[in-house]
């Protein structure tokens, strides 16, 4: 086996520790894919969801759409879904108010739109927790709900801030997913697909698995809080045409093999780490990849530039998922390295200008320009990352040949 790095030997002796059940990942270097193997109960084709990784993706694609002039960042939101216009927002003393600054399209890329998760947290993300709830039980009593619906209904919720004042990990990928279906008059799956998966040949990758992949499906694994030991569960398959549930905004066990009703834009895609590093391939090719050209080089370069003022970057360091990126910016659904000796507190050995994001399901990605290295790694682990191979991957990863 391939063992680039010694990365291999982590991987396999995490699964011999039972911390891990199976995981396959995709490095490569300088043009070069350097390993793509499979580990464990897993091969190098098994099919993943990427929850947040699904971020990466909408980015891209709005930006295509930005380079083409049908979008731009400062467009207010209320422009495509006029039910937020006069948004309400929560202040300092608890009480709502009319947004004092419109919501706009950067602001959902970088998180600072206070769009919440549906969490039992702050008020706002209560709010939104009981906006789901409604949102499925009317589904259940026969009015079914589309990915714009329900984005319009999340004008109903007010903003945990006010647009630019704060930065929270939230609901805004998904309701710019709602947006990019606006302009464009296209359902996600068949956006993405005609825009990026299609053109990278990326043939694993969707909002939904095909019955005929089924098989293919990664192993699902729960981990023990105490022993960090993992035991196997079962995945159920549901078909989205006969049952409603909503994706909405967070982590969902089931497997789709047909396209849900709410295409969640910042959770909602399946891929294989070989079409996933195609993508990331791109990204560090600066928009290219095998003559296809997806993104203009400044494009990239601007999306992997930090944006954050100092407020927001207080507020990502109070938030409960952007303290557990420390040494990271974040903008255009990007964590981008500002500061790498705060990072080594994750075991992160890259450096200035390296950006990728996570999923629930513990995979991650990045992408090292200094390096010229993208990696992606995939596991399905419901309690998330397995922190020690985490911090031990990483190194490895950037590691010098």
């Amino acid at each position: 086996m391939n063992d680039y790095h010694g990365i291999s030997s982590l991987i396999e002796a995490a699964i011999d520790a039972e911390s891990l059940g199976g995981a396959s990942i995709c490095v490569i270097k300088e043009g070069q894919v350097k390993l793509l193997t499979g580990y464990g109960a897993d091969t190098v084709d098994s099919i993943y969801k990427v929850y947040s990784m699904t971020k990466l993706f909408t980015s891209v694609i709005t930006f295509q759409l930005v380079e083409e002039g049908v979008l731009h960042l400062q467009d207010a939101v209320a422009e495509f879904f006029p039910e937020f216009a006069n948004h309400l927002a929560y202040n300092a003393g608890g009480g709502v108010e009319v947004e004092k600054t419109p919501l706009t399209i950067q602001h959902l890329l970088n998180m600072t739109s206070g769009i919440p998760y549906p969490f039992p947290g702050s008020p706002a993300q209560r709010r939104m927790e009981l906006l789901e709830a409604d949102q499925i039980a009317r589904a259940a009593a026969g009015i079914p709900f589309t990915t714009q619906s329900a984005c319009r209904a999340m004008a109903a919720v007010p903003g945990g801030f006010h647009p630019g004042a704060g930065w929270e990990y939230g609901a805004g990928a998904d309701l710019l997913g709602g947006v990019l279906e606006v302009v464009s008059g296209k359902s996600l799956d068949a956006l993405y697909e005609e825009r990026l998966f299609g053109p990278l040949e990326m043939i694993d990758t969707g909002f939904y698995v095909p019955p005929s992949k089924i098989d293919r499906v990664a192993t699902a694994w729960h981990r023990d809080p105490q022993f960090t030991r993992v035991t196997q569960v079962e995945t159920p398959i549901r078909d989205a045409r006969s049952e409603d549930v909503l994706t909405f905004m967070a982590a969902v066990e089931k497997i789709d093999t047909a396209p849900p009703a709410f295409l969640a834009a910042g959770g909602g895609c399946y891929s294989t780490a070989r079409d996933y590093a195609r993508f990331l391939h791109m990204l560090l090719n600066e928009g290219e990849l095998d003559g296809v050209r997806i993104l203009r080089p400044e494009t990239i370069r601007f999306m992997r530039t930090p944006q954050l003022d100092h407020a927001q970057l207080d507020a990502k360091a109070a938030d409960g998922v952007g303290a557990g990126v420390p040494g990271y910016s974040y903008s255009n659904l990007l964590r981008i390295l500002v500061d790498p000796a705060q990072a080594r507190a994750l075991g992160v050995n890259g450096h200035v200008g390296e950006y990728g994001w996570d999923g629930a399901g513990g995979n991650f990605c990045l992408v090292d320009p200094s390096l010229g290295v993208a990696a992606v790694f995939m596991m399905q682990n419901f309690e998330g990352a397995e922190p020690v191979l985490r911090r031990q991957l990483y190194k490895a990863i950037v590691a010098d040949d």
